[in-house]
């Protein structure tokens, strides 16, 4: 598929990929993802077999505490 642009197609939004990579943004933790790779030639997006799913990790954060925060407005 070299001579034809690449997109990924997640949650229903064509994705291109530049250099061979996609950034995938906004995505939500502990989900799962389905997609099918398409390419562009001229106006029409033509499915590959190239389908597959992933699952985004829970949050990933630690939790340190909490601290008594006092405001004191003036």
């Amino acid at each position: 598929y070299k001579e034809y642009d690449i997109y990924i197609n997640l949650d229903n939004k064509m994705i291109k990929l530049e250099n061979g990579e996609v950034e995938l943004t906004n995505l939500v933790h502990n989900n799962k993802y389905n997609y099918r790779v398409y390419y562009k030639k001229g106006e029409e997006f033509i499915a590959t077999q190239t389908v597959g799913s992933f699952e985004t990790p829970k949050a990933g954060f630690k939790f340190l505490g909490l601290y008594n925060v006092v405001l004191t407005l003036i």
